[in-house]
């Protein structure tokens, strides 16, 4: 009797044992029958060694969870913040008041965070998959070469425009294709840039890849250089006062102001003298000419005056370059009696920011903004 008692408990033992053996292994999805053969098995450095994979580990409360663990640390490290520094020395000159300049500097700063998207090319290595003690760990790996053809390819195209782009910019590219030359390598770079900075993280830099991000360094220095040397002028102001023979002084001083104010805000340097400079002085000026009408009529609430505006650009000893009337510029002055009053409001109300947005419209295909 004590015999079968004793063999009855023993077997519940047995299969209590058994019981807690499985929900263990189910915590961690049953990987952890292998764990010795796993571990034994796992020669991570011989089978992805470091030259050909880019290996990462981490830990979670099951494979899935190590898995996706291992796998955004490494995308961590792909995803890059790079940041650099240009610093471009021009050459000596003079500028519109024949002051002389020596090693004038321009900074460039350039900020870009690098986002990637190929996590489908980070793999798991399942033979160093394991589970001990209601913990998993799991290693990832991504071939450096698998990754570095999949980016070259992806940017051989905007590489192609970069380089012929970048045979424009030199000192004797007219202005206007300089100019257009530059906006196509700047959005080929923006392009390229990223792909780049990853290819430097998996260490697959070719001499080919060097010399596009040389080339890259080359156009900025060019644009900054090309910068150095142009200046805007203005001649006088083109006006039509309808029904007047003679546009009042102080409307002329109020827009020209306004043109000269505008001009600064945006950055650009200001070609003081009336006439072009010589033609072996190495400088690019711009010559802009407002033009414009003022029109006074009674309307419903009094007499207003509208002003229209527009500029037209030639460039010193190359002639007219467009012409461009503002037809989204309205400016109009209301006076509930006289006609000079609603002028007096019309040049009040005229403001430094009303031009800069057509202004830039008009001087971007020709000058980088």
């Amino acid at each position: 009797m004590l015999c079968d008692q004793a063999y009855k408990l023993s077997h519940y033992f047995v299969l209590f044992s058994s019981l807690l053996s499985l929900l263990f292994l189910g915590g961690c999805g049953g990987a952890v029958s292998s764990t010795t053969a796993s571990n034994a098995s796992c020669h991570i450095s011989k089978s992805h060694p470091q030259l050909n994979y880019m290996v990462e580990r981490a830990q979670g409360a099951s494979i899935e969870q190590a898995r996706k663990r291992a796998s955004a640390e490494l995308t961590r490290q792909l995803s890059a913040e790079l940041k650099s520094e240009l610093v471009v020395t021009s050459q000596s000159g003079q500028d519109s008041s024949n002051s002389s300049l020596t090693n004038d500097q321009v900074h460039e700063r350039v900020e870009l965070y690098t986002h990637f998207k190929h996590a489908e090319l980070i793999n798991p290595v399942t033979k160093c998959e394991s589970c001990s003690h209601q913990l998993c760990q799991s290693t990832v790996v991504l071939d450096r070469d698998e990754l570095g053809r999949r980016l070259v390819k992806e940017i051989n195209a905007d590489i192609k425009r970069l380089k012929t782009s970048a045979q424009d910019l030199s000192p004797q590219s007219s202005l206007l294709r300089f100019t257009q030359a530059w906006y196509i390598a700047q959005a080929a770079s923006q392009r390229i840039e990223p792909s780049l900075n990853q290819l430097k993280v998996i260490q697959r830099m070719t001499k080919d890849l060097l010399m596009i991000e040389s080339l890259m360094k080359g156009a900025q220095q060019q644009r900054a250089q090309r910068e150095e040397r142009l200046w805007i002028g203005m001649t006088e102001l083109n006006l039509n006062f309808k029904g007047q023979t003679q546009v009042p002084k102080a409307i002329q001083e109020v827009i020209k102001g306004r043109f000269s104010q505008a001009l600064e805000t945006m950055g650009l340097k200001y070609w003081t003298k009336e006439n072009c400079p010589a033609s072996d002085s190495g400088q690019d000026v711009i010559m802009m000419t407002p033009s414009g009408e003022i029109q006074c009529s009674l309307g419903f609430i009094g007499p207003q005056c509208k002003l229209q505006l527009g500029i037209s650009l030639s460039l010193c000893s190359q002639g007219k370059l467009s012409e461009d009337v503002w037809s989204k510029l309205k400016l109009i002055g209301v006076h509930p009696h006289d006609t000079q009053g609603a002028l007096d409001k019309l040049l009040k109300s005229i403001k430094t920011s009303d031009f800069s947005a057509p202004l830039s419209k008009s001087l971007s295909p020709f000058i980088i903004l």
